[in-house]
């Protein structure tokens, strides 16, 4: 039979740790705060980190596996555009970096005064494809659209996403949402973790719609950082092809 004494040394022992395990879950989380609050990155940090990023380094800030050898080749590819640049546009750099919330900013369509060159890039990555098919009616076609943008300074790329989705339709309208996928393409902010957190596909009258969200946060590994926007991406066709794309963040 337990004493009340005994019972009060139980009581005691398991509130002494619970206190410990919540300090041990809690204590990575808070030393994370505090050395990315100091670990402000430099001109030839940022040098060092383009020369040492791999495969590995790109999946834990979120790029998409199948993207990861492409991304290191593209930090190759900066960091001699990187070098090439004048000391001021260095300085500029690793201001931007430091400073996610202008990532941030950019990605909602706002333009940066003090440095305008960074923009928020369209480009067209894939040619649509086509295949002919007997299904849902006697014949149709499956088309493959999407939509890439990217945060660019001075040439250099700092972060890319895209977003692709498929469809099958016939020449009166559209039939079947088929697929959606939405990948990080690139990410070369060493301060910044972003991943893909949903997508979604839906037909609306005669038009296909892919939509996705990417969680963006400041801090370099997953699970390790604090959110500071969310970013939307949505592409749509029809049957005569892609009639919209955009990715934003709010």
């Amino acid at each position: 039979m337990l004493t009340k004494k005994s019972r009060g040394f139980k009581r005691s022992g398991f509130l002494v740790l619970s206190i410990l395990l919540l300090t041990f879950v809690l204590s990575p989380v808070s030393a994370f705060a505090q050395e990315t609050e100091y670990n402000e990155v430099t001109v030839n940090s940022y040098i060092a980190y383009l020369a040492s990023y791999d495969a590995e380094t790109a999946v834990e800030q979120g790029v998409d596996e199948a993207y990861a050898e492409q991304s290191v080749t593209d930090a190759k590819i900066n960091l001699e555009k990187f070098k090439q640049l004048s000391e001021q546009e260095q300085e500029k750099f690793v201001y931007v970096i430091n400073n996610p919330t202008i990532i941030e900013n950019v990605l909602s369509g706002e333009t940066n005064t003090e440095i305008p060159e960074l923009t928020f890039n369209e480009e067209s990555k894939v040619v649509p494809s086509q295949e002919s098919g007997i299904g849902l009616r006697a014949n149709y076609y499956t088309r493959e659209i999407e939509h890439y943008q990217s945060v660019d300074l001075y040439g250099v790329d700092i972060i890319a996403y895209q977003i692709f989705g498929t469809y099958k339709y016939d020449l009166e309208s559209v039939l079947e949402a088929s697929s959606v996928r939405a990948i990080v393409v690139k990410n070369l902010n060493p301060l910044c973790t972003t991943y893909v957190t949903s997508t979604d596909k839906y037909l609306t009258g005669d038009t296909f719609v892919a939509k996705a969200t990417y969680y963006l946060g400041y801090g370099p590994v997953k699970g390790l950082s604090v959110q500071i926007s969310t970013v939307y991406a949505e592409v749509r066709g029809d049957k005569s092809g892609k009639k919209f794309g955009l990715i934003y963040s709010s």
